[in-house]
């Protein structure tokens, strides 16, 4: 079982691109909404702010620079803190106070009004950030959702009513195993750690229980597919390909940087996790053919 489910892994990189794709494309549609409507912000404020001042000297150029320069200045080294930054409230304040003073200088008597307007402002560009971050998950979920199928179909193919069936099983059992866990953690908070390892082994006794419901019943003897022995593997299995995808994007992120790591970090996991939740039923139905193959 752990070398099939190796098996399985290294020839579902295949559809490294897959997830990646769907990311960027999720990526890119959110761009769409983010940069012209972050533009028309912009404009928007350094426009009412020079009517507000009646200045004919306004240095709009120094006031798109001071913006490009907060944004250049975070640290990308650290992306989460720096994509934190963006929904900071005090940081896009500071940022859109800073530009407008490279714009007009002193605000003067204004000051109150301009600080409305830098609110207002904020309110505006914050749904724009909220849709970019929204479509962007909206394409890893795309990513997830078509990987699945294709590597599905590679090494775990079923009929409509195969498939109907796993997914109330799946429903059910993962339901029971989630109440299991918060139950156990609200009647002993330590027991956290415990409920961790227990959910984990549980993962590979359901996975398997599922597959034999769906490929081995009627084929097969109950406790020659659902054992210690192979919860064992599964679990091995899935924690080896676990190591390998995680030890690849820290790699990635160590030599050129952590956005590339990123991006590469949402193909491999994603087909990590597609194929960890399908190596069971792989395996059961595998060793079903063959049996009646014999």
């Amino acid at each position: 079982m752990i070398k099939q489910g190796l098996k399985n892994y290294l020839l579902n990189l295949k559809y490294f691109f897959t997830p990646l794709g769907t990311f960027f494309l999720g990526i890119i549609i959110g761009l769409s909404i983010l940069i012209p409507g972050t533009i028309n912000v912009v404009n928007k404020l350094g426009i009412q702010v020079g009517t507000i001042l009646n200045n004919a000297n306004l240095n709009f150029e120094a006031f798109k620079d001071s913006l490009v320069d907060s944004v250049k200045a975070l640290d990308w080294n650290n992306l989460d803190a720096a994509i934190k930054s963006f929904f900071n409230y005090q940081w896009l304040t500071k940022t859109f106070n800073d530009a407008l003073y490279a714009l007009a200088g002193d605000f003067g008597s204004s000051a109150t009004e301009i600080s409305f307007l830098v609110e207002e402002a904020i309110n505006d560009f914050l749904p724009l950030l909220v849709s970019f971050v929204f479509f962007s998950l909206l394409g890893i979920l795309g990513g997830f959702i078509l990987t699945r199928m294709l590597v599905r179909k590679e090494i775990a193919s079923r009929g409509i009513g195969k498939m109907i069936l796993s997914t109330l099983l799946d429903s059910f059992l993962s339901l029971t195993l989630i109440a299991f866990s918060l139950w156990l953690i609200a009647v002993w908070e330590p027991s956290i750690f415990i409920s961790a390892f227990i959910s984990i082994f549980l993962f590979g006794f359901v996975s398997l229980f599922e597959a034999y419901f769906i490929h081995a019943k009627k084929k097969m003897k109950f406790r020659n597919i659902v054992n210690l022995k192979n919860v064992s593997k599964l679990l091995i299995s899935n924690l080896i390909i676990l190591l390998i995808g995680v030890i690849f994007v820290s790699l990635v992120s160590i030599v050129i940087n952590r956005l590339v790591g990123l991006f590469v970090g949402v193909s491999f996991i994603e087909i990590s996790f597609v194929v960890i939740s399908l190596n069971a039923e792989a395996y059961v139905k595998s060793v079903a053919e063959n049996k009646i193959k014999a």
